[in-house]
């Protein structure tokens, strides 16, 4: 196991969520990540649907490594996740929406 001897606050991502799960992030080799918050913002008038996929390295998205699943944000609700995830090098995020409108920004620190 690597010796991690640098942890720097980041921001992980920023991104569009759409109707089926795209890559959000990669964890880099010989790192580690540190997610600590993801804020979603629904900029629509109707009920739209987050779902968040933590991803083992090869495993693939399913709903047995969601980080939550088809949360409902209202029109104009803005959803803040705070925890912490330990993730390692190669594992992944992915995001999905039920519909357009969702914009997903995720913070956290990396350690190498």
């Amino acid at each position: 196991m690597a010796n991690f001897q640098s942890i720097t606050p980041i921001k992980i991502a920023q991104a569009v969520m759409t109707v089926s799960p795209v890559l959000f992030y990669t964890v880099p080799d010989s790192s580690r990540l540190f997610l600590k918050d993801i804020n979603i913002t629904n900029t629509t008038s109707s009920v739209v649907g987050a779902t968040i996929y933590l991803v083992p390295v090869g495993g693939s998205v399913s709903t047995t490594n969601a980080l939550m699943y088809q949360w409902k944000l209202y029109a104009y609700d803005l959803y803040r996740w705070q925890g912490i995830q330990i993730m390692n090098a190669g594992e992944k995020i992915y995001i999905e929406a039920t519909n357009t409108g969702l914009t997903v920004v995720a913070s956290g620190a990396q350690a190498v």
